[in-house]
């Protein structure tokens, strides 16, 4: 399966390592569950780190789940532009989903999560996505395979 994690359940991982976002990212494998990212995710997720690093919000373990996190994931570079979020800086996870053809983004952000239909997918210039809570991902996705 190939997903993207948006930038704030990587922080959810690196804030509470026995919360459910710290679960899916110790569940990357790049084999059965494949990250996808960019630089410019990447570059968000260093700043975000940095300032809650600064406020002693992040784990002990916060470095072992980041290194994880990087390692596990796969690098693009989107070369399809959407302008289509209500928060403009929300388009990169669609860009990015596009351009790996992957099959979930997972998220809390309200902006992406009010652009889905009923079954909670979207559709990018013919391909069809879920956008999904890690909640909603684990009990839609995890649970029914294990």
């Amino acid at each position: 399966m190939k997903v993207v994690l948006d930038t704030n359940v990587v922080l959810g991982a690196l804030i509470k390592p026995n919360g459910l976002a710290s679960l899916l990212v110790r569940a990357l494998d790049r084999e059965r569950l494949v990250n996808y990212t960019s630089e410019d995710a990447l570059t968000e997720l260093s700043l975000k780190v940095a300032i809650l690093q600064e406020k002693g919000r992040l784990s002990p373990t916060w470095k072992k789940t980041l290194a994880h996190f990087i390692a596990a994931s796969e690098i693009v570079s989107p070369l399809r532009r959407f302008e289509i979020c209500r928060d403009a800086d929300d388009d990169k996870w669609l860009e990015i989903a596009y351009e790996a053809k992957a099959d979930f983004i997972l998220t809390w952000d309200r902006d992406l999560l009010d652009m889905r239909r009923n079954d909670r997918t979207i559709t990018l210039e013919g391909r069809t996505l879920k956008i999904l809570t890690p909640a909603e991902f684990y009990h839609e996705v995890i649970k029914k395979r294990c």
